[in-house]
């Protein structure tokens, strides 16, 4: 762990960062270790900024979202009833296709980026010799950096589209 207070600019950027990775599937143990912070600062994270609420909302991709569509129109097509009523896929589908192409191709990124950030992530949490696992999380920090800054640039480019 790193020493010392972390700056409000720090601190912000690893409680967005500890929370998409809850919400991903990460321990809290797991986030203290990649982040560098105690695990109670997770642990008090998680409670005040209740992450678990926000994993429960954002349960739900993009690539979900078109896997229960078509889930939906195969139960009608037999003529069983959707778990999903036609009236809900409706107004979800108009919401989605309302986007740009811009918008829409920065939520697929972004799904991809979160996948492969996971992965990463997961890979170097399961390396068992120290200095490994050390030099594959700054690796993954590095990606994640990088990775961050180009969602950014995309983001603000399609708000202006």
């Amino acid at each position: 762990m790193a020493g010392g207070r972390l700056t409000k600019k720090e601190s912000d950027q690893k409680k967005r960062q500890g929370k998409k990775m809850f919400i991903n599937g990460f321990s809290q143990n797991e986030i203290a270790d990649v982040l560098e912070v105690h695990l109670e600062t997770i642990k008090r994270w998680y409670k005040k900024y209740d992450w678990q609420d926000a994993k429960d909302i954002h349960s739900l991709s993009i690539s979900e979202l078109k896997q229960e569509t078509l889930r939906s129109f195969q139960s009608l097509k037999a003529g069983e009833t959707p778990k999903v009523s036609p009236d809900q896929l409706s107004k979800l589908s108009s919401t989605f296709e309302k986007l740009s192409d811009k918008k829409k191709n920065l939520a697929y990124m972004y799904d991809n980026f979160e996948e492969l950030s996971d992965a990463i992530l997961k890979d170097a949490l399961s390396e068992r010799l120290k200095k490994n696992r050390e030099a594959k999380l700054e690796m993954a920090k590095y990606i994640r950096g990088m990775m961050d800054e180009v969602v950014s640039k995309t983001y603000k480019e399609a708000l202006n589209d």
